[in-house]
């Protein structure tokens, strides 16, 4: 994305695998994937901010966690309600959000299957729900299923090709909302 944009943009990528909404994750070694948890620091540690993409609710639609595409909604929102009073502009402005949601997963295969089983519905469901926060609260929405799709190999991640197509997706958003 940063390439997209080009030098007149400074994109800080904030992504970690693994990551949930509001959600602790109780394996072993998974400590600090709770993203309402990391939020604040994070965003007192970039301000100012012009433009926040956020893009999370895979990692909650896991089995263990036994959510719906409600609740995942819900943690997201909690966080975009973080960002409405933490994330500022230079001019101390609200930042402007993109609220994204995540590609949708296919039947996920190997040791990802046991983890995701089901949950491909629950993903789908999200996009729905995340245009809703996003109009409710005056915010922007995409829905990265429309240009994203899952590897063949394991139904879950994304090969190199389809992060290009999210950088597009959303380089001609940031572009449009900086013009707008």
């Amino acid at each position: 994305m940063q390439t997209k944009l080009g030098k007149d943009y400074e994109v800080v990528e904030e992504g970690l695998n693994g990551r949930t909404t509001t959600l602790d994750d109780p394996d072993p070694g998974r400590i600090g994937k709770n993203g309402k948890a990391y939020l604040v620091p994070c965003l007192e540690s970039q301000n100012p901010i012009d433009i926040i993409v956020l893009m999370l609710g895979t990692n909650d639609a896991k089995l263990k966690f036994n959510s719906t595409a409600k609740r995942i909604a819900h943690g997201l929102e909690e966080l975009v309600a973080i960002m409405e009073t933490y994330a500022k502009t230079e001019n101390g402005t609200q930042s402007k959000i993109v609220i994204v949601s995540p590609p949708h997963i296919r039947e996920a295969a190997g040791e990802i299957s046991n983890k995701y089983r089901g949950s491909q519905v629950k993903i789908e469901a999200l996009a729905e729900e995340y245009a809703n926060i996003a109009e409710r609260r005056g915010h922007h929405f995409v829905d990265i299923a429309q240009c994203a799709k899952p590897s063949q190999k394991d139904g879950l991640h994304l090969e190199p090709g389809e992060h290009l197509k999210i950088a597009e997706r959303l380089s001609g958003e940031i572009q449009k909302l900086v013009n707008f």
